[in-house]
Parts: C-alpha cells; structure tokens; sequence
C-alpha cells in the first residue's frame, strides 16, 4: 500500500504499517492518499497527534452487482463491499420476471443483464428475453441478442457464453437452440453449436462440451466439444445422450437408454462406467487467473464452499454456511461472492480467498444466478 502527502510518500510493510513523514514546516497537516492496485482510492485527514495510530482498511475497487425489487421491479444494482456508492446500475422497465440473471465480467467493467425488460415480441406476440451487456461505470446498456429464452454458460475474459432458444418447443429444427460465444473486444460472435435441443453443456475452461439430443430425427445425436473461438470442434461420441452430469474438475458423466460412460477432460472419447450416486451437476467458478476454483458442496442442507487448486487438484474447505446455494462470480482474483438462500434471508455474501469472515453484501432477489 503507498501512502502519499504532497512530496512525501511511503510503503506499508507486511503486517500493513506505515509511517509517512512530513517535513516540519509543511503547515497544516495535509491529506493522505492511499492507494492500492485492485482497491479503492482512500483520502484521509491525520488528525494534529502525530503519534496517534491511524487504520484504514482498504476496499476492493471492484462493485458488487445484485438484483433487488426494492423499487416494485427488478432493478440492478451496483455497490462498493462496504456499503458505499449503492446505486442503480440498470433500472427496471416493469417488464423483467424473476428469471432476471445479472453476471459481472471477470474484469467487472461488464455485466451480462438477461431479462424480458425489453418490450420485444416474436410474430405471435411472445415477450422475448434480452440480453444486454452493460458498462459498470456509464450504466450505458448495449444489445446482443432476443430468444424466447437465454441462458448465460459463463464469461471467459471478454467473451461471454450462451444458449438462445429462439424457437417453442414444437418446432422441429436444427436451429432451435444454439449456443454462442461472443467476444466483446474484438465485437465478434462465434456460433459454436446448434441443435433442435441440448440435452447438456458444460464450460470447462475455454471449451465447450455439449450433446445433441435426439429430438430432431435429422440430426444426428452427439457429444462434442469446441474451444470457445470457434477452433478444434471434435465429435467424441456419437449415440443418443439423455444427460450430462459433471461430477469432479475433471470428469464429465454421460447417460444413455442402456448404459453409463465417464469422460475425463481432454480425451479422445468417453469409456463405460458404473451409474451415479445422484444426478446433481457440480458448478464449478474458475478465477480469472485460471489457477483456482470453487464450487458448493450441500452437506445436511449446510453448503460447504470449496476452493480447489488447480494445479495440484487439493480441495480446501473455505467457508460452511446454513442454506449457501452456489458461488456467482468472482469480485476480483481472491473475492468470491455466493448466494445464501433460506427462509429467513436471501442474500449475496464475499469472502476472501485469504481468510477472515464473510461479509454479507446485501439483501437480494430471489432470481437466477445463470
């Protein structure tokens, strides 16, 4: 941490000290800017004491982002952890339902906002969903796409994952549903699959691994996978998938009328294997450093966050919280912020990959997470 007054400036040390001297005849005792890469500015005024100790403690220059219906309707806000600049970031036109997802960019300049707030309509008068990306500090909000429905799978940098139906049910095509990779800083959109219906997908890392159900007879039924620029599409198995479970970092489950297969990321193709104890689907939250991450594990309806190194493959227990549903996004690289849903409160929480207690961020919505 750097300490700076006029022509004077220090350090802090390890344990966070620093002393800043002033010269003498500076007169009145100045004000101290305290800055730090990846948190808040700070401007403090020393009182005359000179040996009076001064804490400070640093926020991350990161805002939360959450939905509340404060206001009647669903609107998006934007906030510092520790309470200061709550503001609305995305007002709600009255339009929005509870299927509303707001996700964070890893860099949080960016918000994925999905919702029906725009009053788009297909031919037959359905309300389409939205999905707008909007800049943290303008609030301006900009289009990517409508669908009846849209399901963000992630942000890998600038680029951020989904899957549009642009289509009911009903309709027998091979477009039906597809899943897209749009890169925000090159202003490019990569359609890596479409299928009349994804039976599962899972973003691991920058690839993508999905199935092509059997829904439409013209199609033929798949898991595959494809980085999220479009490149190394490769067909992994081909056969009728009704589901696809991930239940470790590293291992993928696929289940078909007659048998099991387990796919280990990065092989050429799936081997049988035994069923599943439970058909839950891990969700795993990579850091944007790409070298942690974490998931919930629900242990007798306590939720057990864990952070697993991704190096070595160590899983470490971080937090256990009464009703913790999932982790939502990464604040910065040592910030997670989870969602808590019970009766008495449901709620958005951060907690630091370096220890301490976990600070309740605010009341919320209860909406998606994804």
């Amino acid at each position: 941490v750097e300490l700076v007054s006029g022509e004077a400036t220090a350090k802090a040390d390890k344990s966070g000290k620093a002393t800043l001297t002033i010269a003498p005849n500076s007169g009145t005792y100045a004000k101290v800017t305290i800055t730090k890469k990846g948190y808040r500015t700070e401007t403090i005024t020393p009182d005359s004491d000179t040996s009076a100790r001064v804490e400070q403690k640093l926020v991350p220059s990161a805002r939360a982002i959450f939905v509340t219906k404060e206001t009647g309707q669903y609107d998006v806000y934007k906030m510092y952890l520790d309470g200061k600049d709550r503001s609305i970031l995305l007002a709600g036109t009255g339009l929005e339902n509870q299927s509303i997802v707001a996700l964070p960019s890893p860099s949080g300049d960016k918000v994925a906002v999905v919702s029906t707030r725009d009053d788009k309509r297909n031919k037959d008068g359905y309300l389409l969903t939205a999905l707008n990306v909007v800049d943290t500090e303008s609030g301006n909000a900009v289009n990517l796409d409508y669908a009846e429905q849209i399901a963000l799978l992630g942000w890998r940098g600038n680029t951020l994952v989904y899957l549009q139906t642009v289509a009911g049910t009903s309709a027998a095509n091979a477009g039906r549903q597809k899943i897209v990779a749009y890169d925000l800083a090159a202003n490019k959109r990569f359609q890596l699959a479409n299928a009349n219906y994804f039976a599962g997908s899972e973003l691991v890392g920058n690839t993508l691994y999905y199935t092509v159900s059997a829904t439409d007879p013209n199609a033929q039924e798949t898991f595959a996978r494809i980085n999220i620029d479009g490149t190394a599409k490769k067909t992994l198995f081909t056969g009728n998938v009704w589901s696809l479970l991930r239940t470790d970092y590293q291992t993928l489950k696929l289940q078909t009328h007659d048998k099991w297969y387990q796919y280990t990321i990065g092989a050429s193709a799936p081997v049988e294997s035994t069923p599943v104890n439970n058909y839950n689907s891990r969700f795993y939250l990579d850091n944007p450093d790409a070298k942690t991450s974490v998931w919930v594990d629900v242990r007798d309806a306590r939720g057990v966050l864990l952070q697993r190194n991704l190096a070595t493959s160590k899983e470490t227990e971080l937090i256990t919280q009464k009703n913790m549903q999932a982790p939502v996004y990464w604040l910065n690289e040592k910030t997670i912020i989870y969602r808590v849903v019970g009766a008495s409160e449901v709620a958005d929480y951060a907690i630091s990959l370096d220890g301490g207690q976990p600070k309740k961020i605010a009341d919320v919505s209860l909406t998606n997470v994804r």
